[in-house]
């Protein structure tokens, strides 16, 4: 689905502990948006939360494709790849404390479609 909904820049405070509400108004259609900004200690917390669930969806690829022999446990082990770089990356940034915009805000509830643009969202302490 195209959305015609053009992005525009916005400046969020990042808050000290816990997470704040913001409420934003879309300048295309009027559209309300609450969005949640999170921390930067409850964002390393959302990052390790993926990472752990990436690398238990590839430790399952990993032993269900070594339980099932040679060739259809290389197509596992191969399918379950990704998962693992996903995870090793997503630890990495959270130990580094490397956020992206999209790890700090997130919708909580509004009409759906992209509002933001990852290089659009600028933060302030």
């Amino acid at each position: 689905m195209v959305s015609d909904h053009k992005t525009w820049r916005q400046t969020f405070a990042v808050p000290e502990q816990g997470n704040a509400l913001a409420k934003v108004k879309c300048p295309t259609c009027g559209a309300l948006f609450e969005l949640k900004v999170f921390s930067e200690h409850g964002a390393r917390f959302r990052k390790l939360g993926f990472a752990w669930w990436f690398f238990v969806i590839s430790a399952v690829g990993i032993v269900s494709g070594v339980s099932l022999g040679a060739k259809k446990g290389l197509f596992a082990v191969t399918i379950s790849a990704p998962f693992l770089v996903l995870g090793v990356r997503h630890l990495v940034d959270a130990l580094r404390g490397q956020f992206y915009p999209s790890d700090l805000v997130c919708h909580t509830k509004g009409k759906v479609h992209r509002i933001f643009d990852d290089h659009k969202i600028m933060f302030h302490k």
